[in-house]
């Protein structure tokens, strides 16, 4: 009997994008590492290991209201004299920090903290989270994540719920390793990050609590330890977004993003990578979704650090925030990105400049790629049809398979008119992924293309 997986023939382009410089930097930026931001009493706030913010004595937090940047209170203070705040959200009308934090405004804390607007304080009774990664808001209640002993290897309550007054621990679960993300969606929690089984349920890097179980979501992402994780959550268009490092979802091949409607995971426009391919952060606009992070191509084709899905579209935002876009925030309807490192040249903080977000254009590149047939039973062709300027060039053909492992790479001489490059017979039945660049790395094209059936 034949068992056949169908995906219909799709057309691929292979070219770069065009690039500007439209971020510019914000003021005269961090003097360190921003890992959060949030937008709170009429200003984004960022976390991060900073101390001067603008010029200005910040310690681990500033706030920036459109002109100057500005100090929050004392600031945070870890025991190794850094300001490692990792997370920031509002909640109740406060803004909440949370990281590896010994004090606040020289009050003794542990990981968590509030701001009302004129002075922090305490919010850690009974937190056993050790490094504080991520807040959500979850049925009007306050949820945080973590890790347990600061190392990313504890074992321990990772999801914890603030009642009030203090910190409960979510049911009986233990996470091996390490929760990044939390987010609110169709009634459930859901946590994300590098883990591979709760109570002793494989769920593979991210998990649903309906308030009472985990669960899994269709078997999640292959586990392959912390260099396989999902690092961002958000929902959008109805829809919950997840960004990190993986290859595929449940047996659907992605490229670091994926979108989940309940039952089924979708892949997002052909995904990001190059670069170390890890989406950090996602920020949900009110017609877009924001993508932040280190890659190097969106859709396969050029646009480093930060994308733009628009509901059909993934695209790149021009210019080059330099490797490292940790927290996006939209505020008074200004995208800003906060990073590890100096974001071309603007001191770990930028906004984007380029006015609307569309005028980032993407171009051709070397032809169209088809392959024949689709799904195939063995071998096949990938046809290439080369734009003009590119007879000379070679490319370079790569195949992956669902578990991002390469298992065939050829190189060839393009041609001046069409072209038939032969599929290896060798592969097992499977979901492939094709990718091919430029002799330069600099054009490139990848598609979920060959689909093989086994009899």
């Amino acid at each position: 009997m034949r068992t056949q997986h169908i995906i219909p023939s799709v057309a691929v382009v292979f070219g770069c994008a065009t690039t500007h410089a439209q971020w510019a930097a914000v003021g005269d930026g961090l003097n360190g590492y921003a890992n959060a931001s949030a937008v709170y009493n009429g200003a984004v706030h960022v976390g991060g290991t900073f101390n001067s913010a603008g010029g200005v004595t910040c310690l681990g937090v500033a706030r920036w209201n459109g002109t100057a940047w500005g100090p929050v209170g004392g600031g945070t203070q870890q025991a190794a004299n850094t300001h490692p705040v990792q997370a920031l959200t509002v909640f109740d009308n406060e803004l909440i920090a949370g990281g590896w934090l010994d004090s606040v405004s020289g009050i003794p804390v542990h990981n968590v903290a509030r701001w009302n607007g004129t002075t922090w304080s305490p919010m850690d009774a009974d937190m056993s989270i050790d490094l504080v990664s991520g807040f959500t808001v979850h049925n009007g209640e306050l949820y945080a994540c973590g890790v347990t002993d600061g190392t990313g290897m504890g074992t321990g309550h990772c999801v914890m719920r603030w009642s009030g007054s203090n910190w409960v621990a979510i049911g009986s679960s233990t996470f091996p390793t390490v929760v990044y993300a939390l987010a609110s969606y169709g009634g459930s929690l859901y946590a994300a990050g590098s883990f591979e089984v709760i109570n002793g349920v494989s769920v593979n890097g991210i998990a649903r609590w309906d308030g009472t179980t985990w669960s899994d979501l269709e078997g999640g992402i292959p586990w392959m330890g912390f260099q396989h994780s999902m690092r961002a959550l958000a929902v959008f268009d109805g829809k919950l977004f997840v960004g990190g490092h993986f290859s595929s979802v449940s047996n659907v091949v992605v490229n670091n993003i994926a979108s989940w409607d309940g039952n089924t995971w979708a892949d997002v426009g052909g995904g990001i990578d190059g670069g170390s391919g890890m989406v950090y952060c996602l920020a949900a606009g009110t017609d877009e979704l924001f993508v932040g992070g280190d890659f190097l191509y969106v859709d396969g084709l050029g646009g480093r650090d930060a994308a733009m899905w628009d509901g059909s579209t993934l695209t790149a935002l021009g210019g080059d925030l330099g490797a490292g876009s940790r927290s996006m925030s939209l505020f008074n309807n200004t995208l800003y990105s906060f990073g590890e490192r100096d974001l071309f040249d603007q001191n770990h903080a930028a906004y984007w400049s380029g006015g609307n977000f569309t005028s980032v254009a993407q171009q051709a590149g070397l032809g169209a790629l088809h392959v024949v047939p689709n799904p195939v039973e063995r071998g096949g062709s990938i046809v290439l049809h080369p734009a003009a300027g590119y007879a000379g060039d070679v490319a370079t053909m790569r195949i992956v398979d669902a578990d991002g492992r390469s298992v065939y790479s050829h190189q060839f001489p393009v041609s001046s008119g069409l072209q038939r490059v032969r599929i290896p017979e060798a592969l097992t039945p499977g979901c492939y992924v094709i990718e091919l660049r430029d002799q330069l790395f600099s054009a490139k094209a990848r598609g979920r293309l060959i689909i093989v059936h086994s009899r």
